[in-house]
């Protein structure tokens, strides 16, 4: 995207009043990757709140994009969290099947001695 000036020089008059010493007139060279200079006349203020837009667009989308990842991971978490409740669950209701196999074993053992 080519850099555009954003001094208006026709309409401004604060450069119709003091020319090329305005003191809002900023002058910087550009050079494009094909490797063409140009020069650009920006009025200060102007440039200002262009960077603060774009500065402000791009706060609003790395917010967006952090709550999206951090609604991602809420559900990863619930989903780990259920997934360790049924294992939490699994395994009680296993001891205890082996408990109770154990102690009919035990009862079996006992009744055969008698």
């Amino acid at each position: 995207m080519a850099v555009k000036s954003t001094c208006k020089k026709e309409k401004c008059p604060f450069f119709q009043q003091y020319g090329k010493e305005c003191p809002f007139l900023v002058e910087t060279w550009w050079e494009s990757s094909t490797g063409d200079r140009d020069l650009i006349e920006d009025c200060a203020p102007v440039r200002s709140l262009l960077m603060q837009q774009e500065y402000y667009n791009r706060s609003i989308a790395l917010q967006q994009s952090h709550e999206q990842a951090r609604n991602e991971q809420a559900k990863t978490n619930e989903r780990l969290d259920q997934t360790i409740k049924e294992t939490q669950a699994f395994m009680l209701e296993a001891s205890s099947r082996l408990l109770e196999i154990k102690d009919a074993q035990k009862s079996q053992t006992l009744l055969e001695e008698m």
